[in-house]
C-alpha cells in the first residue's frame, strides 16, 4: 500500500522533547511498518533527521517544516464578544497560548504540505503516541485504503452520528485520524477555515470542536454532514490510551492523564520494556520534575528558542544534583 504514509507533529515545546521521535520509532521498529512517514514541525534544528531514521532503522521518514511561530509570547488573556442586557461587550478570559491552535491547525494543512501525489491516504497519529505491536498493523492499513464511499475523514469517535436523534453529539477524538487526499479535501478546508478564527479557540480550546462546528454548518444547511461526513474508526482496536495492565492495542496515547492515574513508575516500566532509543531511559515522563513545571514547559506563554532535548537536559541537571 504505496498510497499510505503517517504523518506526526511536532512543534514548539513538542519538538523540544524526544516524543515524536519515540512514536516514529516505535512505528518502524515495533509494528515493523516499512511505508512513508513524514514530520511536520517549526523547529527543524530540534529534530536530527539522521538520528531518527537510524533509531526507526529506515530512511523513509521525512522532515517538513513549516515558517517558526513557537518565538512569539502569547498572552494568557482573550476577549470573547457577548451581549449583556442587549449590548455587546467584550468578556477577558483565560486562554491557552495560540501557538498551540497553530500547532492543531497544522493537521487540516497535511495534504497542502506533504505535496506527493502518489500519497492518497495520510494516517495522523498524535506524537505521544506510541506504537506497542506489530499486530493490528496491516489491518489498520486496510481500514484506511478501504470503505471511502463518500466525502469525509475517518476519526475515533465515542457516539457515532444519528440522523434520527440530532440532539446526540458526535465525539470524535482528533489525535487520530485518516485523510483522503480527494474525498477529505473539503472537509480539511472547512476546518481549516473554522481553525483560522481565533475566537472559536477563546470560547473552546479543542480542534474537535472546530470541525463539529463545520459539520453542523453543513448538515444544517443541507439536512446531512455531506462532505463533512466522519467514517468511525473502531473504538479500542487500534488506539487505546495507554493502560499498562491491559495493553491490547495497536498503539498507546500516553496523556497527561494516564501519567497521572498510573503513575510515572509504572509507565516508565512499562515503557522501559520497548526497549526505544529515542529518548533517555526512563526519562519519557520527566520523573523527578513537579507537575506544574511540567505544565509550565507544555503550556508556557513564552517564545520557544534553542534546540534542546527537555528529557536529555533534565537528566543531566539530575545526575548532576545526584553525584
Amino acid at each position: 500500500m504505496n498510497n499510505i504514509a503517517f504523518v506526526t507533529i511536532a512543534t514548539g515545546p513538542f519538538s523540544r522533547t524526544c516524543k515524536a521521535e519515540a512514536c516514529l520509532e516505535s512505528l518502524y521498529r515495533i509494528a515493523k511498518y516499512t511505508g512513508s512517514s513524514f514530520l511536520i514541525t517549526d523547529s527543524p534544528g530540534c529534530h536530527d533527521i539522521n538520528n531518527i531514521r537510524k533509531n526507526a532503522g529506515s530512511d523513509n521518514v521525512e522532515l517538513i517544516t513549516v515558517g517558526n511561530f513557537s518565538r512569539k509570547i502569547d498572552s494568557p488573556i482573550g476577549f470573547l464578544r457577548q451581549s449583556v442586557l442587549g449590548v455587546p461587550v467584550w468578556v477577558p478570559r483565560f486562554i491557552s497560548p495560540m501557538k498551540r491552535p497553530k500547532a492543531k491547525s497544522l493537521k487540516a494543512e497535511v495534504f497542502n504540505l506533504i505535496d506527493d501525489a502518489a500519497i492518497d491516504i495520510l494516517i495522523y497519529i498524535d506524537a505521544d503516541a506510541i506504537f506497542l505491536r506489530e499486530e493490528g498493523l496491516a489491518d489498520l492499513l486496510h481500514f484506511a485504503a478501504s470503505g471511502w464511499d463518500a466525502e469525509g475523514v475517518k476519526f475515533r469517535v465515542n457516539r457515532f452520528p444519528d440522523e434520527q436523534h440530532p440532539e446526540r453529539k458526535l465525539n470524535i477524538h482528533t489525535g487520530f485520524m485518516i485523510a483522503h487526499r480527494t474525498l477529505s479535501r473539503k472537509a480539511l478546508q472547512h476546518w481549516s477555515q473554522m481553525m483560522a478564527i481565533k475566537q472559536h479557540w477563546v470560547r473552546n480550546f479543542s480542534d474537535k470542536e472546530k470541525y463539529l462546528r463545520a459539520y453542523e454548518q453543513v448538515r444544517e444547511e443541507k439536512g446531512k454532514p455531506g462532505y463533512m461526513s466522519v467514517f468511525p474508526i473502531p473504538n479500542h482496536k487500534y488506539e487505546v490510551i495507554l493502560d499498562p495492565e491491559n495493553d491490547t492495542g495497536l498503539i498507546g496515547h500516553i496523556t497527561s492523564g494516564r501519567i497521572k492515574h498510573h503513575g510515572k513508575m509504572k509507565i516508565e516500566e512499562y515503557l522501559s520494556k520497548l526497549g526505544l532509543k529515542s529518548y533517555p531511559a526512563r526519562y519519557y515522563t520527566l520523573p523527578g520534575m513537579p507537575q506544574w513545571m511540567i505544565n509550565v514547559f507544555y503550556f508556557g506563554y513564552f517564545g520557544y528558542y534553542r534546540n534542546y532535548k527537555i528529557e536529555k537536559v533534565w537528566k543531566g541537571i539530575r545526575s548532576k544534583f545526584n553525584g
